[in-house]
């Protein structure tokens, strides 16, 4: 609750509307003003300096621009201005939609003016008004959606009574002008307008307030972007109790990550937590929204959306513009041939609406991608998004309370850590869906929801002959020794071998942040890519495809990154940048010249690769040993089986991992440093912001459960 002083009775602002009233160019008639009228003028009267109501009354400003919330407010601010005796004269415009130049309200703004007459400009977006007058201006008044000690006034002067001191600092949030005067009824009380304009705000803001989406501080497996979400909720309330400015809050937000791991879900439970009003939209609806589909049916799609979003800003103050699938704006330096001039006018469109949200300083802009590298540079620049966070999978921590927020009263004792554990590579999308099926389970049973349910729908039966569960176990713990030895940065969460689709297993771990990376950390990152291979080869006389066949495989991720060295990161034969990790396979595939170094690399590190795991053949058995009988192991129980095995390797830190480098066969460092290497997608990471998370594949296919490295 927030304390509001008693309006001061001098003449001053706070006075009453007969006091503002100096005016005899327009008496009022009625014993009591509308409510519109009294809303209009006090909001008028709050948004106006005492200086500026002197000047104009004098005339010593003749040109006055007023920016008001929503356009319902352009007539009542303009009768608001004439009783108060401000103006003589006002040009309103409050259409929405397209916008057509108006010659003759332009001829009448300069006559007025050079006729000495005061003139007032009204609208929602002065860029409607006439440009003469914008240009002419002598100040301009932005009139605020109406605030809890403007409301408080309102309420006194309808009602006729004193309204309490204390009322909430969010009353009124999300109403618009007819909304408020609907809840201040003249014969009703202060607190029974109070209630009304409570309730009314409460309903507006309903789909940010929707029961169905867990609070933000509730939402699991979301590291770095629930805490940013939080800290956001916190500004926005202090901005609101006007302890911080309000320029401080970011403009643009852009999430990046895999389908299903909760991009949606996250910025609902954001705008919830924020309490601000979302509008949402997706790319591919601007093409549906109308029946042609042209440029101009899809500009102005984009456009209501848009406006939507602008319209619930001036209600609240605040409101959250999500746009989902950016990525389907192509990058405009890749298209060619047909179709680019539709894209360019599209994109071009797009980013000025992008740019007038950020100019408007009440709308937060958040963008959703699968596909970050794919999107247009000018789309993601600073300005336009100023935040960009990743939003990977779940760890176990992350699962185990996705499941427990999905389960709810069910199985409150229930120890779900295992089947976490077991789950680790899943999509919050999986979890929603693993709990449903195990309560369709249940019911066909005619019984509550056991464990085993749930159990069931995790940890699925496995086909597999016992000789190639046995290969996906060596091909996982050829990757985990391999990361031991040679990256012991790095720390592994999770080695698995349940099958899941076409993917055998699975290994994944994270590395550290801030680590520049070297030759010989690139090549390092390389074998143990190709570990799992090399396990095969030695251990079972041959490989099988589950290495390749896919771009995310083993063989591909290792190949991006070899090419890479060649191309952008300085360690071949050139210093020479040819481009990017996306752009690796196409320079690869035109120039046999580099063809032939990546394969000679390739294959120079694969001997290697097979000479370490014969040299730790032992700690590679006994790992494969203990995955064919749990089927998943954490980091914790990696270690106590393979450290003994290892020795003190596999315990030190970048130093000794030089030395074990060389010990291996891998060629050392020749001096020369770069940033961070690329994870074993072949995605660089600059000097990391945070821990990434590097799964490796497994043998019978690839699980595609890698977070993207910023």
């Amino acid at each position: 609750m927030q304390d509001l002083p008693d309006p001061p009775s001098d003449g001053s602002r706070g006075s009453s509307i007969d006091d503002l009233r100096d005016t005899p160019a327009k008496p009022r008639q009625k014993a009591r003003p509308p409510t519109v009228d009294v809303l209009a003028t006090l909001a008028l009267d709050a948004a106006l300096t005492s200086d500026l109501r002197d000047r104009l009354r004098t005339g010593a400003v003749t040109a006055l621009l007023v920016k008001v919330p929503t356009p319902e407010w352009c007539e009542p601010v303009w009768d608001a201005l004439r009783c108060l005796g401000l103006v003589d004269q006002a040009i309103v415009r409050e259409e929405t939609g397209r916008f057509r130049p108006d010659r003759a309200a332009n001829l009448f703004a300069g006559a007025e003016l050079a006729a000495g007459r005061r003139i007032a400009g009204i609208s929602h977006e002065l860029e409607r008004l006439p440009p003469v007058l914008v240009r002419a201006a002598d100040a301009v008044v932005t009139i605020p959606p109406p605030t809890p000690a403007v409301l408080r006034r309102v309420i006194g002067e309808v009602t006729g009574r004193r309204p309490p001191r204390r009322v909430s600092p969010s009353l009124g949030v999300g109403l618009g002008l007819t909304d408020v005067v609907a809840a201040v009824r003249a014969g009703s009380t202060p607190a029974a307008s109070i209630e009304r304009l409570e309730r009314a705000s409460t309903a507006a803001r309903a789909p940010a307030r929707a029961d169905e989406t867990p609070p933000l501080g509730e939402l699991h497996g979301y590291g770095e972007a629930r805490e940013w979400g939080l800290g956001l909720a916190r500004s926005i309330a202090q901005v609101r109790a006007n302890q911080v400015d309000p320029r401080i809050l970011p403009r643009g937000v852009l999430l990046e990550g895999e389908s299903g791991t909760g991009k949606t879900l996250f910025v609902r439970a954001l705008a919830k937590a924020c309490d601000i009003p979302l509008v949402a939209t997706t790319v591919g609806e601007w093409f549906t929204t109308f029946r042609e589909g042209s440029l101009d049916d899809v500009a102005r799609a984009c456009t209501e959306s848009y406006r939507s979003a602008c319209d619930a800003a001036a209600a609240s103050s605040l409101a959250l513009w999500f746009i989902d699938e950016v990525d389907a704006l192509p990058n405009r330096g890749a298209l060619e041939g047909r179709g680019r001039d539709f894209w360019v006018t599209l994109i071009a469109h797009v980013l000025a609406l992008l740019d007038g949200a950020r100019a408007r300083g009440s709308i937060i802009v958040v963008g959703a991608t699968n596909h970050g590298s794919r999107l247009d540079p000018a789309l993601v620049r600073a300005g336009r998004f100023d935040v960009r966070m990743t939003i990977r999978r779940p760890d176990q921590d992350g699962i185990q309370g996705i499941l427990r927020t999905h389960l709810g009263r069910d199985l409150p004792k229930a120890d779900l850590r295992p089947l976490a554990l077991a789950a680790v590579g899943a999509t919050g999308a999986d979890v929603a869906q693993w709990v449903r099926e195990a309560r369709r389970r249940a019911a066909a049973a005619g019984r509550s929801l056991h464990l085993d349910d749930l159990a069931a729908q995790i940890v699925v039966p496995d086909p597999r002959l016992p000789r190639d569960i046995l290969r996906s176990a060596l091909h996982e713990a050829g990757h985990a020794v391999a990361i031991s030895v040679l990256m012991p940065g790095d720390r592994i969460q999770t080695v698995s071998i349940l099958a899941d689709g076409g993917s055998g297993g699975h290994t994944t771990c994270t590395t550290p942040a801030g680590v520049l990376a070297d030759r010989a950390m690139c090549e390092a990152r390389i074998m143990t890519l190709l570990a799992g291979r090399a396990c095969e080869v030695e251990m079972m006389g041959d490989a099988c495809a589950g290495s390749g066949g896919s771009p995310e495989s083993d063989l591909a991720r290792a190949t991006s990154l070899a090419t890479q060295m060649h191309t952008s990161l300085g360690f071949g034969s050139s210093l020479l940048y040819r481009g990017d990790a996306d752009e690796a396979f196409n320079i690869l595939r035109f120039d046999p010249v580099l063809r032939q170094a990546v394969e000679t690399l390739l294959g120079d590190l694969h001997e290697r690769t097979l000479a370490l795991v014969r040299r730790h053949r032992s700690a590679i058995k006994a790992l494969a040993a203990a995955l064919v009988q749990r089927k998943v192991l954490d980091g914790e129980e990696l270690t106590r089986i393979i450290h003994p095995l290892l020795g003190a390797q596999a315990r030190t830190g970048p130093a000794r991992r030089a030395a074990t480098m060389r010990q291996e066969g891998a060629s050392s460092s020749d001096g020369s440093s770069g940033r961070a290497p690329p994870d074993a997608s072949g995605n660089r990471s600059p000097s990391a912001r945070d821990d990434r998370q590097t799964p490796c594949k497994a043998a019978g296919g690839h699980r595609p459960e890698r977070g993207d490295m910023p």
